[in-house]
């Protein structure tokens, strides 16, 4: 069995501990991280290799940075990795793509962390739907049915990813925002979460304000979307809600998926 997970960790600095602790508890072959909020140079490499990992990664200061940290064992080719999206001028540091050789099968990742867009007349939501409309480029470019894209989407896919159907058309939930799952559907991609979970209501962030998380105000916006071929190999997909109750936790929880490759 094979364990891929997504996490947007809010600052690896703060919770390296939490992310230690995560692989090692459910013994994660393959965690891909959003929002490390450091620069290359302070990647913790060593206390990753004392638990038999490896990682690529986009650092950035204070913001964005995402990585790919994988068990010692598995095989990434080394040519494949793409740091930012192809023909997107951007300064943000906000994805990384990489191959794995698993059972003669090239498994190709693209882990994002996906703009937030802030609300629907501004800049940065202009920025969104730029970002996502080079991202669906670009995944239309790769033409591999064995592709995992993953990370934090701050996009909702529908009405049971969002706690208050009152939030239906603002920012995470607007059509122009989810076109992106209509281009990804129209690749025969899948959502892995709800292929295996068809009518739960589950969501992976929670506002750290006014008690969201234990009042469950959350908002499923961290995806695993597989390509058609690794939906055979497909047997769990799970939100770990319980690394959000650690003491200072990050505000997502991790998706893991398992895979009998």
């Amino acid at each position: 069995m094979l364990k891929i997970s997504t996490w947007n960790v809010n600052s690896l600095n703060v919770r390296l501990a939490h992310v230690v602790e995560f692989i090692q508890q459910q013994n994660i072959d393959i965690l891909c991280l959003q929002e490390l909020k450091i620069i290359d140079a302070k990647f913790p490499l060593a206390q990753l290799a004392d638990i038999g990992c490896k990682a690529v990664f986009l650092g950035q200061p204070t913001y964005n940075g995402v990585a790919i940290i994988y068990k010692n064992h598995l095989n990434l080719s080394e040519n494949s990795i793409q740091y930012n999206i192809i023909n997107f001028d951007d300064e943000q540091k906000r994805m990384i793509k990489a191959d794995f050789i698993i059972n003669n099968k090239t498994i190709t990742i693209i882990n994002g962390y996906f703009p937030n867009g802030q609300d629907l007349t501004s800049d940065k939501f202009i920025y969104k739907l730029s970002w996502l409309k080079a991202l669906s480029a670009y995944i239309t470019s790769i033409k591999n049915d064995n592709l995992i894209l993953l990370g934090d989407f701050n996009v909702t896919f529908d009405s049971k990813d969002v706690y208050n159907i009152n939030l239906e058309g603002g920012i995470f939930c607007t059509e122009q925002e989810r076109a992106l799952f209509t281009h990804l559907a129209n690749l025969d991609m899948t959502d892995a979460y709800r292929h295996v979970n068809p009518d739960k209501y589950e969501f992976t962030w929670w506002d750290y304000r006014m008690a969201c998380f234990r009042r469950n105000l959350g908002l499923r916006i961290d995806h695993i979307w597989l390509g058609k071929n690794l939906i055979p190999y497909l047997k769990t997909c799970v939100i770990n809600k319980e690394m959000r109750k650690l003491e200072k936790p990050s505000d997502h929880a991790p998706v893991t998926i398992e895979m009998d490759l």
